[in-house]
């Protein structure tokens, strides 16, 4: 299980700019915006056991390799990840869209 702290500095060590949620300035890709996802919380007998924080990683990129290199450097880091889309082309702004989850 990956915590904020440990995302955050796998992130900026990166190559790709990375911000949590949001950049104040416009990018140009390829670039991760991250945040918390969805709960994975363990719980029985109506009583939270173990709360199960998850994050998502968007990537943002023009390419296949930028996507292959970002899945490479996660993969090699020892972090757990699952694609949750194809790459979703997003025309107004020219790119690809593809997001990760992240235990």
């Amino acid at each position: 299980m990956v915590t904020k702290e440990k995302l955050d500095n796998l992130l900026q060590a990166f190559e790709y700019p990375c911000a949590w949620n949001l950049f104040k300035d416009p990018q140009v890709p390829p670039y991760i915006l991250y945040g918390n996802g969805e709960s994975q919380n363990v719980y029985s007998d109506e009583k939270i056991l173990r709360a199960v924080d998850t994050f998502e990683i968007t990537l943002c990129h023009s390419d296949y390799e930028e996507r292959k290199k970002l899945e490479d450097y996660l993969t090699e880091s020892g972090i757990i990840w699952e694609r949750f889309s194809t790459d979703v082309y997003v025309s107004t702004e020219d790119l690809f869209q593809t997001i990760y989850e992240v235990v």
